[in-house]
């Protein structure tokens, strides 16, 4: 199977708008987890504030192995749909 650039462009947009688009999980109020459909992407709610000597990255974590899944989940999707879409266009 060859890797089709523009599903897989499509695929990796479609796994970073999630974190954007989609709800949250929280766990314990303290931790935010964002991604579907695994969350790959997690924020810390600190109960101080953002110190001067801090950046915002310091309380976000990505797991980039649940980002990959994510990716190949989605392309393979995409991927079957496009190709069904494609062999029932054929048959008609």
């Amino acid at each position: 199977m060859n890797i089709n650039r523009n599903i897989l462009s499509t695929s990796l947009l479609l796994t970073l708008s999630s974190v954007f688009l989609l709800p949250y999980s929280s766990s314990d109020g303290f931790r935010f987890n964002f991604g579907y459909p695994f969350s790959f992407v997690t924020t810390y709610d600190w109960p101080n504030p953002i110190e001067a000597n801090e950046i915002l990255l310091m309380r976000v974590s990505i797991d980039i192995f649940p980002f990959l899944i994510n990716v190949i989940i989605i392309y393979l999707i995409i991927y079957l749909a496009y190709e069904g879409i494609k062999k029932l266009k054929d048959s008609s």
